[in-house]
């Protein structure tokens, strides 16, 4: 189970950033998303939107 206090999500001009602790990973953002707006970006990703149209091969 993932624990949401100690994990955090932010956006960093054309990537998002995951920090677990002491670890912070950087993905780019898919150029059909990176014209919306960064709290609709930021709510696409902390609520999965994301890797879900990835698996369904939208993006």
């Amino acid at each position: 189970m993932k624990d949401e206090a100690s994990m955090a999500i932010e956006l960093e001009g054309k990537f998002f950033s995951i920090t677990n602790r002491s670890l912070k990973r950087y993905f780019s953002i898919p150029k059909k998303l990176s014209s919306l707006s960064n709290d609709i970006l930021l709510w696409m990703y902390k609520n999965n939107i994301v890797t879900m149209m990835k698996k369904d091969k939208i993006l």
